[in-house]
């Protein structure tokens, strides 16, 4: 890619990034909510939310071994420039349908040469943290009393998802498309995932999982919201896997992301409105701050 080239590109990502901030930022109509959470907090509700802020470089750094671990037979990574390279495509995909540019930011760091094999490995990052939300999904569904149509669906798209994602290491074995040697070439990415490989990405993924859903059952304590651990193994992933399986475009994320809270969680617990700001808290602890250092990382790629 041209300097030329290279250039238009971030200045796209700073514009489009802190674009859509600013949208949300004047759009948002529970501030009153917000602020009110605020007040009056006792030491074990900082407590709550200290563990939540700490937490947050947790979650990404697991996200960015995940990274190094996927493209240890593309290109050697230190950790420091895995954890830069996935906030970079955090900073990219942020203002996109359901972050489908999230690679062009992750691929960055990489060399020339590599970047259309790493948009597949990324592919397999995000497909390995799909899978982690149906396996946590598939606990819901065997100790949970959930609705027979939530559950009848759930188990249909967990089997495509499930076939899907331990089929990637074939991909590359029977997958070829000699019209497009670009994409072809992208495709032999895949040549290198094995399921040992996949095995260790899924790992880290469930790992993942764990740790944001950790950070919202705090937020939801934070809110008072009184859910048991029981109940919120039972209902946390299925709030995830809504969000996941729902196609939105970034303007509507952080909605969705309050209506299914509000709707699931706060339909359980009687308190909608403090489902639905824990949510809104978790989506503000772990993507603003990461989002402002993944675009001070893209200005400064070369």
């Amino acid at each position: 890619m041209s300097n030329k080239w290279r250039t238009i590109l971030k200045v796209v990502i700073m514009v489009g990034a802190y674009g859509y901030l600013a949208y949300l930022l004047l759009t948002f109509d529970r501030y009153d909510q917000l602020i009110s959470s605020f007040q009056n907090l006792t030491i074990s509700r900082w407590f709550l939310l200290i563990a939540a802020f700490l937490l947050m470089p947790v979650n990404w750094g697991v996200e960015a071994w995940k990274w190094k671990t996927v493209t240890c037979n593309l290109q050697e990574l230190t950790f420091g420039s895995a954890y830069k390279a996935v906030l970079m495509g955090l900073a990219s995909g942020f203002f996109t349908p359901n972050r489908i540019c999230d690679p062009v930011g992750r691929v960055m760091p990489l060399n020339e040469g590599n970047k259309g094999k790493g948009v597949m490995l990324s592919f397999v990052c995000t497909a390995a943290q799909s899978f982690a939300c149906v396996c946590f999904l598939l606990i819901s569904l065997s100790i949970g009393s959930l609705p027979q149509f939530l559950s009848v669906s759930s188990v249909v798209l967990v089997s495509v998802a499930i076939v899907a994602y331990l089929t990637l290491p074939l991909w590359g074995r029977y997958v070829s498309i000699p019209k497009s040697p670009v994409i072809d070439n992208a495709f032999r990415a895949m040549d290198e995932v094995s399921y040992p490989l996949l095995l260790s990405v899924s790992a880290e993924s469930i790992l993942r999982f764990a740790i944001y859903s950790t950070q919202y059952y705090l937020m939801l304590l934070f809110m008072g919201v009184e859910l048991s651990p029981f109940m919120a193994l039972v209902l946390i992933p299925v709030n995830y896997f809504l969000i996941t399986v729902t196609p939105s475009v970034s303007f509507s994320e952080v909605g969705i992301r309050g209506s299914y809270a509000s709707l699931l969680i706060g339909g359980f617990t009687g308190e909608p409105v403090a489902a639905a700001i824990a949510a809104v808290i978790v989506w503000i602890i772990n993507y603003i701050l990461p989002l402002i250092a993944g675009t001070l990382f893209v200005a400064r790629c070369k």
